[in-house]
C-alpha cells in the first residue's frame, strides 16, 4: 500500500509491524465474591495486547472503521448501558419468562 503510495510514510512507519514482543496475561482479584477466611480469592484473566506486533494496526483500523459502526444500539461503556437501562418503561410491552 506504500509502493501504491495509498498511506504516506508517517502512517506506513507507525502501523509496519516491529518486534514479536507477546501478549501479556494477568489476573485481577475478584474481591467482592464470597470466600471463606483466610482463602486465597479467584482472578479474572486480563489479556492486554498493548506493544505487541499488530497492536499499532489494530488501532488505525479501529480509528477508520469508529465513524461507520452504528451508535445507536451500542453502549460506549457498562455506566452508559446501566443508564440506559434504567430509563426503560415496559409497562405497554410484553415480557416473555422461561420457567425451568
Amino acid at each position: 500500500m506504500r509502493k501504491k503510495e495509498h498511506l504516506d510514510y508517517k502512517v506506513y512507519s507507525d502501523i509496519y509491524q516491529k518486534g514479536s514482543r507477546p501478549a501479556r496475561i494477568y489476573g485481577l482479584p475478584k474481591m467482592h465474591k464470597v470466600r471463606e477466611a483466610g482463602a486465597i480469592p479467584k482472578v479474572r484473566p486480563i489479556v492486554s495486547s498493548i506493544g505487541t506486533n499488530n497492536y499499532n494496526q489494530s488501532k488505525y483500523l479501529c480509528n477508520l472503521l469508529q465513524p461507520h459502526t452504528p451508535s445507536e444500539f451500542c453502549s460506549t461503556d457498562s455506566f452508559s448501558f446501566v443508564r440506559e437501562i434504567q430509563g426503560l418503561t415496559t409497562s405497554d410491552k410484553y415480557m416473555v419468562s422461561y420457567d425451568y
